[in-house]
């Protein structure tokens, strides 16, 4: 008994001094706002110049993947704005001003949510809710 007991000591202290809790390991999942903005406009700025939805080559780590059922189904991006980050401790939140192609100049304000280590992942708000009653 003492020896399952210093075990389980064992495993806990270097657990813990590994960073394994779980807070943490649902922390390494949360971006920094400069790394998530920088994700959320390689997504948008891949949409704008006619590239598929899906992985977005960004030439330097970590990856970015973009999910967007807009994007997906063919809707053309003319402009964008990244208007700010929203306030909370979750995955980061960006309100997004913009602008299609068609019909010309039409205009919406959606929110992005990044979230990831590597891949970052970008979603339109819609899209990651949509994802989270499908699990």
């Amino acid at each position: 008994m003492r020896q399952v007991f210093a075990w389980a000591a064992a495993f806990l202290l270097a657990a813990g001094l590994c960073g394994c809790t779980s807070r943490q390991g649902h922390e390494r999942y949360l971006p920094s706002e400069d790394k998530a903005r920088q994700a959320l406009q390689a997504a948008l700025e891949a949409w704008k110049s006619g590239k598929p939805p899906g992985r977005v080559e960004t030439g330097a780590p970590p990856a970015v993947q973009a999910v967007d059922s807009r994007w997906q189904s063919g809707q053309k991006l003319a402009a964008y704005e990244i208007l700010k980050e929203e306030p909370g401790d979750g995955p980061k939140v960006f309100a997004v001003k913009l602008t299609l192609q068609k019909p010309a100049g039409s205009t919406q304000v959606v929110r992005y949510v990044v979230v990831g280590a590597d891949p970052l992942w970008v979603y339109r708000e819609d899209d990651y809710k949509k994802r989270g009653s499908e699990m």
